[in-house]
C-alpha cells in the first residue's frame, strides 16, 4: 500500500466527531477516537494490564480516570485529556488508587485539549512532554478506554466473502494498549483554508492488515487516551487522541453503522460538504471556542475498491506543537478558562447538590453571577474548601453570590 494512496483516500473521507454517546461535530474534526482495538484478536483481556518488557514504563503509570475517559498526569497538579470528553469543576479525578477535585480547567483556542488543575498534589513521576518534531515514523504505544470488538464486516468481492475489519463492540471502559507508528503529521490548514498554520496539528496512524500482533486502532472510549513514544530509552507524552475515522455503509444512504476497518474499499464513508469553517460558541465554564453549530451539510462518498487496501486512520493532538502552551499553563502564565471556588445547587436543602453549568464566576470582585431560573433552588460555594456565602443580590435577571 503506497503512502500516496492512503492519503489520498483519507483526505477524501472529511473529518467528524463522534463522542461516546451520541453523533455530534466539533470543529469538523474526524469522529472522536473511542476505545482501543486489536487488528490480532478479540480478547477483550488483551492488553488490560501494564505493558512489560521492551514497554515498561512506557506510559501505564501516568494515566487516571476522568469519568470513563484517560487523562494523563503531566504535573502535581495538572492533567491533560481531550476537550470534549467534557467534566466540570469539582468532578474528581482518580490516579493510583486515590481522588483529586478539579478545581480549574485551561483550553487554548479550538484546539480539542484541556488542561485540568486539581486540588490536591498528585504522586510522581509525571509525564515528560515530547518537544521533537521529528515523530514522523516513530513507534508509538497508545492507551484508552471504551468498546470491544464487534462483530466482522465482509465485503461481496469477485473471490467471495472478504473480511474488512469489526463492527464496534459492547463499550466496557476498561484501560487497553495498543500500538502503531506515526505516519504522517498532518496540519488542519492544509487541507481547510478556515485553519490557521500551525493551530491544529496532529500525528496521524493507520490501520494496516499487516501490523504487528499489537497492531492497534481507536473506536467508542479511547477519547483522551494518551500516545507516547520512546526516545533515548525514555517514554514521553507525544499526543492526545481526538478521532478517528469510524462511520461507513453499505449503500449512498441512511445512518450507516461503526466499524473499525483495515480496508475501507468498497464501502461509503461520511464527508463534510465544502470547507468546514468554525464559528464562535461561548461556554460559561470553558474559553470561547470555536465550533459547529449543527447545520452542516454530509454526503457518502464512496471508496474504490483496489488491490491495495484503503487503511483508515485515527489522530492525536501533537503535543510538541503545543508544549510551550502546556509548559505555561503548568508555570502559572495562563489564566484558567474557569476556576474554583464554585456554586453547587440543589432543589432541596437535602438533597443533591450539583455543579451549575450556567454560573460564571469572577475572581477579583469574589462573586458568581447565576442566571435566574423559575424553581426553588438552594445554593452552595466550594471549591478546594467550603466558603461562606457573604451576600445574595439580584441583579436584573441574575444572583449574584459573594464569598
Amino acid at each position: 500500500m503506497t503512502a500516496k494512496r492512503v492519503h489520498e483516500q483519507t483526505k477524501q473521507i472529511g473529518w467528524r466527531c463522534i463522542q461516546a454517546w451520541s453523533l455530534v461535530l466539533l470543529l469538523c474534526l474526524i469522529p472522536n477516537a473511542e476505545a482501543v482495538v486489536f487488528l490480532e484478536t478479540g480478547d477483550p483481556e488483551h492488553n488490560t494490564e501494564a505493558p512489560a518488557g521492551e514497554l515498561t514504563n512506557s506510559g501505564w503509570q501516568y494515566l487516571g480516570q476522568w469519568g470513563v475517559f484517560v487523562g494523563t498526569v503531566i504535573g502535581p497538579y495538572h492533567f491533560i485529556t481531550a476537550r470534549h470528553v467534557g467534566g466540570v469543576v469539582g468532578q474528581a479525578f482518580e490516579f493510583r488508587g486515590n481522588a483529586y477535585t478539579s478545581r480549574a480547567l485551561y483550553e487554548s483556542g479550538p484546539v480539542d485539549l484541556r488542561i485540568w488543575e486539581v486540588c490536591e498534589p498528585m504522586p510522581g513521576p509525571y509525564a515528560p512532554l515530547y518537544l521533537e518534531d521529528d515523530e514522523l515514523g516513530r513507534p508509538l504505544v497508545f492507551f484508552g478506554r471504551g468498546a470491544q470488538r464487534g462483530e466482522s464486516v465482509s465485503l461481496e468481492t469477485g473471490l467471495g466473502q472478504e473480511q474488512r475489519g469489526w463492527k464496534m463492540g459492547a463499550a466496557d471502559h476498561r484501560l487497553r494498549w495498543g500500538q502503531n507508528s506515526v505516519a504522517e503529521i498532518v496540519d488542519y490548514a492544509d487541507l481547510f483554508e478556515s485553519a490557521e498554520p500551525r493551530e491544529l496539528v496532529f500525528l496521524k496512524a493507520f490501520f494496516d492488515r499487516d501490523g504487528g500482533p499489537d497492531e492497534s486502532y481507536v473506536s467508542i472510549g479511547d477519547s483522551g487516551g494518551s500516545v507516547f513514544i520512546e526516545r533515548e530509552d525514555e517514554w514521553y507524552l507525544a499526543g492526545i487522541l481526538s478521532g478517528a475515522n469510524v462511520i461507513f455503509n453499505d449503500v449512498s444512504e441512511g445512518d450507516g453503522f461503526l466499524a473499525t476497518l483495515f480496508d475501507g474499499g468498497g464501502f461509503y464513508t461520511k464527508r463534510l460538504v465544502g470547507d468546514p469553517f468554525r464559528r464562535p460558541r461561548e461556554s460559561n465554564i470553558g474559553c470561547d471556542n470555536l465550533g459547529g453549530t449543527g447545520d452542516e451539510e454530509y454526503e457518502w462518498v464512496f471508496l474504490d475498491d483496489t488491490e491495495e487496501d484503503v487503511a483508515n486512520a485515527f489522530f492525536a493532538h501533537r503535543i510538541s506543537n503545543y508544549a510551550e502552551w502546556i509548559q505555561d499553563v503548568m508555570a502559572g502564565l495562563v489564566e484558567p478558562c474557569f476556576q474554583g471556588p464554585w456554586a453547587v445547587s440543589s432543589s432541596s436543602v437535602d438533597g443533591k447538590f450539583r455543579f451549575d453549568v450556567t454560573q460564571e464566576h469572577d475572581p477579583g470582585s469574589r462573586s458568581i453571577r447565576i442566571p435566574v431560573r423559575g424553581n426553588t433552588r438552594f445554593f452552595r460555594i466550594t471549591g478546594c474548601e467550603d466558603r461562606a456565602v457573604t451576600s445574595v443580590e439580584l441583579e436584573d435577571e441574575f444572583l449574584i453570590l459573594s464569598y
